[in-house]
């Protein structure tokens, strides 16, 4: 292999390793916060999309770059301009491409939201405890969750003690309609919202996120696979780029 062949093979195998190996210490460190973080679908993606961008913006041009050098030792006598007016105008097509598919994918994640480091076995309390806050009964069908009005006024426990009930803030027009999501082994739940009047998500989110201040998991085992994982890129990263060093500056026998 020659040497600039191998210098582009380096650079864009680094490429896909760093921003998947930051991807991962920025979840390792989310992991281990002391609160959950509840993030909106499109930021979420936005995460994702950073994740590849080495890959789709770096490595997979580099490799086209080498395969369209090789395939230009089959093609005789072409003009250079046409040559280099393909090959621009093959690059530019992907990077439309790819631009294009990852806006629409963030779009299509804008009706869900992602929760991170939050213990599953206290979400579903949490969950009725935001929706009680705002007013709302929660009607339960599985994985499905249906937010409408509650009662102008409910019992709480000192009902019970004969004491009068206490008035909560009705939500006459209030409905929605999700999909709940658990992911157990990662402490992680996704909300899919398939239904919403206006304001009602954005309001149920921010009880949400009150009511899980203090539901995150004792320990959260993901935290360490993700520092594992980012660890492990970037100590290759650094491992490569030391012997490359040394066979740079070393002399040669």
């Amino acid at each position: 292999m020659k040497e600039d062949d191998f210098a582009s093979v380096i650079g864009a195998v680094f490429s896909f390793l760093v921003p998947v190996g930051a991807y991962c210490f920025l979840l390792a460190v989310i992991n281990r916060r002391t609160t959950p973080l509840l993030v909106r679908g499109t930021w979420d993606m936005v995460g994702l999309f950073f994740a590849s961008s080495g890959f789709l913006f770096v490595t997979v041009p580099l490799l086209f770059q080498q395969y369209y050098i090789r395939a230009l030792a089959d093609v005789g006598g072409e003009a250079f301009r046409d040559i280099w007016f393909r090959y621009w105008l093959l690059s530019l097509a992907y990077y439309v491409t790819v631009i294009v598919i990852g806006g629409v994918a963030i779009l299509w994640r804008s009706d869900k939201s992602a929760i991170y480091n939050v213990d599953p076995d206290q979400f579903g309390k949490r969950f009725e405890q935001a929706a009680a806050s705002m007013g709302m009964d929660v009607e339960s069908h599985d994985s499905r969750m249906i937010l409408k009005p509650a009662p102008s006024s409910i019992a709480d426990g000192a009902k019970m003690n004969g004491e009068t009930s206490v008035s909560l803030p009705r939500t006459e027009d209030g409905h929605a309609e999700l999909v709940v999501e658990p992911f157990p082994a990662m402490y992680h739940v996704t909300l899919h919202w398939r239904e919403a009047t206006s304001g009602i998500r954005e309001r149920f989110e921010a009880e949400l996120d009150k009511s899980l201040a203090d539901a995150a998991p004792a320990e959260n085992t993901a935290s360490g696979w993700f520092f594992s994982i980012s660890g492990l890129v970037f100590g290759s990263v650094t491992m490569v780029c030391i012997v490359l060093a040394l066979l740079t500056f070393l002399p040669r026998r």
